[in-house]
């Protein structure tokens, strides 16, 4: 079900898309980090979302939940458009693994991380489609490709924010 908290040091921390520390709850408490040094009276960011969020999804929570506007898109989102499809692909990847027919879905998902890389955009989006590459492959014991699936989805994950 769902739960509340209180939880006074996070009141402090505002969002922001390119925020200046992470945080990670540790069974009941909340754990906050500096991703990069921060001078007495700065403010605090966090980025309030999932970093793998897109620009859509993001815009959409942020103005429903906390009443405020998404920053982006920045130099790190992909198109809605690209989004779209790249998800459309990955459901029929979904389908396939569902019904058994790893190939085809090795073969979808290998043409949707091609599309992420072609598109030269490092949105942290694409990294659940690099995931699901990464566990076809080991499924079929493609434990090379598995570990470059991995790597993509990390630097995608990453790419906006450095050390979360």
């Amino acid at each position: 079900g769902a739960g509340c908290g209180l939880w006074p040091l996070g009141s402090l921390v505002n969002h922001s898309l390119h925020p200046n520390m992470a945080r990670a709850f540790v069974h009941h408490a909340a754990c906050y980090r500096l991703l990069r040094d921060v001078a007495a009276g700065d403010e605090l960011l966090d980025n309030y979302l999932d970093v793998l969020s897109p620009f859509s999804q993001r815009s959409v929570l942020l103005a429903q939940v906390h009443q405020i506007a998404d920053e982006g898109p920045d130099c790190f989102d992909a198109p809605d458009a690209l989004v779209a499809k790249l998800h459309w692909h990955a459901a029929q990847a979904d389908t396939a693994i569902e019904e058994g027919r790893l190939p085809d879905a090795l073969a979808t998902l290998l043409w949707v991380v091609e599309a992420c890389r072609l598109s030269g955009i490092r949105d942290p989006a694409f990294a659940p489609h690099c995931v699901a590459l990464a566990g076809v492959a080991g499924a079929m014991g493609e434990i090379a490709l598995q570990v470059q699936a991995f790597a993509a989805a990390l630097a995608y994950a990453t790419a906006r924010e450095r050390g979360s």
